[in-house]
């Protein structure tokens, strides 16, 4: 089974939220740890949004991309 995420508001620049969201990614950051999110998730999905991705989905079955980063639960970034 595969789970996505709808990114709102990228890039995640401190500009582009500030004008959307009334808050700098540092305050979205944390805001997104203080809700018990995975820092290793929470790095995935700040790089995503500052690529301007708009869907994000995480499919165990895929294939591993060559040049891609790859986490375990066990790692911490």
């Amino acid at each position: 089974m595969a789970v996505g995420c709808k990114l709102i508001g990228t890039p995640w620049t401190d500009d582009n939220l500030i004008k959307i969201e009334g808050c700098s990614y540092s305050s979205l950051r944390q805001e997104q740890l203080d809700a018990s999110t995975p820092a290793a998730l929470v790095n995935v999905l700040y790089m995503a949004a500052l690529a301007d991705v708009r869907l994000l989905i995480f499919d165990p079955d895929a294939d591993v991309l060559d040049g891609l980063a790859i986490y375990d639960a066990e790692q911490s970034i």
